[in-house]
């Protein structure tokens, strides 16, 4: 998919690829036909092949000619630690409702607002 963003804007590639990421997600979570899941998976496959080329191609365009390895570096480095804390949140979130157990719906609610306030 890298071609596309050689031929059109970076911008609009990865604008492109988005939509196709929360297609993908609507998908997974609207469906439950095992064919439609397969569609989605290969959206999604789509989406990530896309976004890790034009990303990385966006990146070294926005970055000088002498600093262009360190560019992709950092920019490899803030992708892999969103990705990091996005996967480690639902872990945090197991740890704390087994930690302080929820026997309802109400409770949980109750609970989940003594946070935010």
């Amino acid at each position: 998919m890298g071609f596309l963003s050689d031929r059109i804007s970076r911008r609009d590639v990865l604008l492109a690829a988005f939509a196709v990421f929360f297609v993908a997600y609507a998908g997974f979570a609207l469906t439950v036909n095992v064919v439609i899941v397969a569609v989605v998976f290969v959206c999604y496959g789509a989406y990530r092949g896309t976004f890790r080329a034009a990303g990385k191609a966006l990146a070294s365009s926005l970055v000088p000619r002498e600093l262009r390895a360190g560019g992709i570096g950092w920019y490899n480095s803030l992708v892999g630690l969103t990705q990091l804390i996005a996967r480690s949140s639902p872990v945090c979130f197991g740890i704390t409702l087994a930690v302080r157990p929820c026997s309802s719906m109400e409770q949980f609610s109750q609970w989940s607002a003594s946070l935010r306030s």
